[in-house]
């Protein structure tokens, strides 16, 4: 298990989280229900390790599970995780068999911190998912043209 302070902040039951948490299930439930064949995902996020907005999406059916705890061929296209932390990739694999997670820092997906680079290739099909819960622990800061920040 990581002990990274996001971590311990994501694995906290504050009401506040509990709050949020519901409102993303229930954002993600209504998109299931309007593209329910999508051709990109349909929730994109920063989970944290233990993954608890996936695992709520999991007791609410939205992705099912195996036996064994991974997630079903059919719906590993519907959740992508994106975690640059290797202990928690491997902690997310460990309880998510089966789904795609990205292993590399938010502002690599995004190509860079300027304003004038676009996601690329599989990174296009991932960033249009339908639901994108980034749960930032700072403002995401781009660069314009003139190298100021916005």
């Amino acid at each position: 298990m990581t002990s990274r302070p996001v971590d311990r902040a994501m694995d906290e039951e504050r009401p506040e989280k509990a709050i949020v948490r519901s409102f993303w299930l229930k954002t993600v439930l209504a998109y299931r229900a309007t593209y329910p064949n999508d051709a990109v995902p349909l929730y994109l996020t920063l989970s944290g390790a233990e993954g608890r907005d996936i695992e709520a999406l999991a007791d609410a059916g939205v992705i099912r599970r195996t036996e064994v705890g991974g997630i079903v061929a059919e719906d590993q296209q519907l959740v992508v995780a994106i975690e640059s932390n290797a202990a928690a990739v491997l902690q997310l694999d460990r309880k998510f068999p089966g789904m795609k997670i990205l292993e590399q820092p938010f502002e690599n997906l995004v190509r860079s911190t300027t304003l004038l680079s676009w996601p690329q290739g599989e990174h296009i099909r991932l960033c249009q998912a339908r639901v994108i819960n980034l749960d930032l622990n700072a403002p995401l800061r781009f660069e314009n043209v003139d190298g100021e920040l916005q």
